[in-house]
């Protein structure tokens, strides 16, 4: 293995023979991997990503009553983009508040829908499966933001 460097690139030269299977393996989660391979060489290029607090971080909104709130938690989560380290997100540590109307809002709905017949029930479920499957490319990609899998994978995990 070999380092160098130009500018804001780091470079690392990997030799391996016979030539390895194409494939991406993480070098450093602050680093963006980037594979050129030949018959007995492997090349990674590595970018350092500017730093996240240069950038907007969405904080994720709770849903109470079918509404987003933004929450007034002090302290958050911070949800990282495996494959580059970078801070994509962050989530709340709800109060108690929060997580009371949450609740609340939860057992006031299950009053409704625990009267619903199952017909009614199967109809509202089988709409929401229709939209998970509309929005099948959307979702994938948030799982491979959010989690480092492949658009594949993430397609496969959502109706497993």
């Amino acid at each position: 293995v070999a380092k160098g460097s130009l500018g804001s690139w780091s470079f690392f030269l990997v030799i391996r023979k016979p030539a390895p299977h194409p494939a991406v393996s993480k070098v450093h989660p602050l680093f963006m991997m980037m594979l050129s391979t030949s018959s007995t060489t492997t090349v990674a290029a590595c970018r350092h990503l500017a730093s996240s607090a240069s950038r907007s971080v969405t904080t994720v909104p709770m849903i109470i009553d079918g509404k987003k709130v933004q929450s007034k938690a002090t302290t958050f989560f911070d949800v990282h983009n495996p494959a580059t380290g970078e801070l994509i997100a962050r989530t709340p540590q709800s109060t108690p508040e929060e997580l009371r109307a949450a609740s609340d809002s939860c057992a006031e709905a299950y009053k409704s829908w625990r009267t619903t017949p199952p017909s009614t029930r199967a109809r509202v479920m089988h709409k929401l499966e229709g939209a998970i499957r509309d929005s099948t490319e959307a979702i994938a990609k948030v799982l491979t933001e959010e989690q480092g899998k492949t658009i594949a994978d993430a397609k496969g995990d959502i109706f497993r």
